[in-house]
């Protein structure tokens, strides 16, 4: 049992609010981006809410993330918008003191950015570009320069999230992404920002596809073909992702997060799903 301490706002559960999804289904509390306390021992903890079998062909190939029998907690089972949630001790990661309660809504969406960073890394890449400054674009961001990308750039079209992205160190911030980088990152997941990620990549580069917003995409196959770009997808993160997440977490300037308690978590949502550009990063308090 974990008291919770702080959980933050996901996107993902914007979109479960505004769409029929079925992978959300009333009634359920949502949350999945959390730190607490252990009951039991009184210690802080980080909490994996990605929940693998462990015994599965893709567990065994250590594709954890994409376990055939996975449960995520706020989605297929009870999540952290509460004061108190079960977990498995098994998903559980100690924090230090420096990872106070607003770096600790980072460590989940900094653990996505590490794995796609998995993905990425035998490229080598020296330019990346980013396609959205929402939570998971400036994760991305962050894992990026602190892996020692040279150059990384950012765009979206709230100037108070590329202001943020600015101050987090990216090179460049602005509304308009430039061409002939070694790998784009979509972390939005519209039909057009998924070919915008394509099309602002070199030949031999890749685009890698984060963002879940929409569905189906529409790119030129052949021009994908003609250029030999590579189509990259990242789902979720594996424990030792996680475990990243957590280190890289307690380092990070996590001032543009803010803390709301968990009674005015309506309230919060629906400015959020209003675009409220100048709130970046929503977390719960209970």
């Amino acid at each position: 049992m974990i008291e919770v301490e702080t959980v933050g706002v996901c996107g993902s559960e914007l979109h479960g609010i505004r769409h029929a999804n079925p992978f959300r289904v009333p009634p359920l509390i949502m949350g999945h981006e959390f730190v607490g306390r252990r009951l039991d021992t009184g210690e802080r903890v980080a909490v994996n809410p990605l929940i693998a079998c462990g015994m599965c062909d893709l567990c065994r190939l250590g594709a954890s993330n994409v376990c055939r029998e996975r449960v995520i907690l706020g989605i297929g089972r009870a999540g952290a918008f509460a004061e108190r949630v079960a977990v498995p001790v098994r998903n559980l990661h100690s924090v230090s003191a420096e990872l106070d309660s607003r770096r600790g809504a980072l460590v989940e969406p900094l653990a996505n950015a590490m794995h796609a960073w998995r993905l990425v890394e035998p490229r080598h890449p020296e330019r990346v570009g980013i396609i959205g400054a929402g939570t998971v674009g400036l994760s991305t961001a962050i894992a990026l320069l602190a892996a020692g990308v040279p150059r990384v750039d950012i765009v979206d079209r709230a100037d108070e999230r590329l202001g943020v992205a600015r101050r987090l160190g990216v090179h460049g911030a602005s509304g308009k992404l430039g061409d002939g980088y070694d790998v784009v990152v979509d972390a939005v997941g519209t039909s057009a920002t998924r070919a915008m990620a394509v099309n602002s990549t070199r030949p031999a580069g890749a685009a890698l596809w984060l963002g879940l917003e929409d569905e189906d995409t529409d790119i030129d196959v052949r021009a994908l073909i003609r250029t030999e770009r590579s189509v990259l997808t990242s789902f979720c993160y594996r424990d030792d992702d996680f475990a990243d997440a957590v280190r890289v977490a307690a380092t990070v300037d996590a001032g543009w997060v803010e803390l709301v308690p968990l009674e005015d978590g309506p309230a919060a949502f629906t400015a959020l799903m209003n675009g409220r550009t100048e709130i970046t990063k929503v977390a719960l308090q209970p």
